[in-house]
């Protein structure tokens, strides 16, 4: 797991850690969402993030999270922050009969309790070409998604030196309770495109471990349902730098929205990122820290 995976998990606390700070009928949104991995996610057992409220102003709210393992050691530390908007004047009655979604039995199986599909590349593929014809044999679907990728819909359409460019449906999987795309997944969709910006400059046999990830928001992304005209169009993750310690960016392409005037593509958000390249597969680097 990424940065951008981690970044999912720490979003909810992160947000909710603000709003149990708000009165009744007050509304926020994320602006900028930091995570910093200090291990290498264990690839098994429960990871915990327990969010913590830090600061909470009339127009800014500022929260923190601790994310652990089973053994309660630190994975990662993130923090959040996020614009109070005044509160609403016309709130409408609250909905009297409402069914409890947990206990509805309808034979559905949540994803991460079935078996994983994607794969981890073979260390005979990872050793034997560069980080830039790996991510072309994604872009031509000649080698296999990870799982999660497949799980999220997330894949690469282009790729070149020190580029690449992910796409994903904003699906109403991948959406809060108020309809928004969550910042975690699109933070997320940002990793995968600079984490792939980055490995496409590296040589046979080197992997790239994430250090952290930083996420501008500058507008929401609505889920279907909301009158968009297609899936988002992140614009390339980019890698200006080489050597051990990698840094990227991305400015992400939003999607055209039924309001939007005709032109280019809106940006909903501005990311970077950094990480080490090691001489090693890609199982052992995998969400490792510095």
């Amino acid at each position: 797991m990424t940065a951008g995976g981690v970044a999912i998990l720490a979003d909810g606390p992160l947000a909710w850690a603000i709003q149990s700070g708000l009165p009744p009928a007050t509304g926020y949104a994320t602006t900028e969402l930091s995570i910093n991995m200090v291990r290498r996610v264990p690839d098994e057992g429960q990871l915990v993030a327990r969010g913590r409220l830090v600061h909470l102003g009339r127009r800014l709210g500022l929260s923190e999270v601790f994310v652990t393992d089973d053994a309660g050691r630190l994975i990662a530390h993130g923090t959040s922050r996020c614009v109070i908007f005044p509160p609403a004047s016309d709130v409408p009655a609250p909905a009297q009969d409402v069914a409890d979604v947990r206990e509805q039995d309808d034979g559905w199986v949540a994803p991460f309790l079935r078996p994983a599909r994607g794969a981890v590349l073979d260390q005979e593929i990872f050793t034997t070409r560069t980080g830039l014809e790996l991510m072309r044999g994604l872009v031509s679907s000649e080698l296999p998604l990870s799982p999660a990728a497949l799980l999220l819909g997330a894949r690469p359409i282009e790729a070149g030196e020190g580029t690449c460019t992910f796409s994903m449906p904003a699906t109403g999987w991948l959406t809060s309770l108020t309809g928004l795309v969550l910042g975690g997944v699109t933070a997320c969709l940002a990793d995968f495109a600079l984490g792939a910006a980055m490995h496409t400059t590296v040589p046979p046999g080197t992997a790239v471990a994430p250090t952290d990830l930083r996420v501008q928001f500058i507008r929401p992304a609505p889920g279907n349902g909301t009158g968009h005209r297609g899936p988002p169009r992140p614009r390339p993750g980019r890698c200006p730098r080489r050597g051990n310690r990698q840094r990227s960016e991305a400015a992400g392409a939003g999607r055209r929205f039924g309001t939007d005037p005709p032109g280019p593509s809106r940006r909903p958000v501005r990311c970077t990122a950094a990480g080490l390249t090691r001489p090693q597969s890609p199982r052992q680097a995998h969400g490792r820290g510095p």
